[in-house]
């Protein structure tokens, strides 16, 4: 653009604004897209909650699901820095769908264990009938 620019003496301004099609491309709509970062952490969180529900379906602890998510949570890790590697030796974009999903799976991996952890501690401050109640399926039809 910069070349482009000095060649015909024209500002880049005056170049981004004749080409109806870039001036679309590089207008954010506000009111549709997040953007590559909101959706890595709404996805993450998305995908957390969902990893928590299955764990605690499953009647997994959060020091279990502490301890299973360190081996997909270093895959995972070493598979962005990799992925981040790749797009920045062949100059592509750096959030790629591939990061961007590798991201999401990061951030949900290391919010799962948080989440259990959360859920419990809350757990444990009921008080013990309420419950005792909750955990014999008298808790309302729920």
């Amino acid at each position: 653009m910069v070349a482009i620019s000095d060649l015909f003496h024209l500002s880049i301004d005056q170049l981004i604004r004749g080409d109806a099609e870039l001036m679309t491309k590089l207008t954010v709509k506000k009111d549709e897209d997040i953007g590559p970062v909101g959706r890595i952490i709404y996805g993450g969180l998305f995908w957390g909650a969902i990893g928590f529900l299955i764990t605690w379906a499953l009647g997994i602890g959060y020091e279990d699901a502490a301890e299973l998510v360190q081996l997909p949570l270093m895959i995972i890790f070493v598979s962005l820095l990799l992925a981040i590697y790749a797009n920045q030796k062949q100059h592509r974009a750096p959030l790629s769908r591939t990061v961007i999903w590798l991201s999401i799976g990061l951030i949900a991996l290391m919010i799962l264990p948080m989440i259990s952890m959360d859920v419990s501690a809350a757990m444990a401050a009921i008080p013990g009938n309420l419950r005792a109640g909750w955990n014999a399926g008298q808790h309302g039809g729920w």
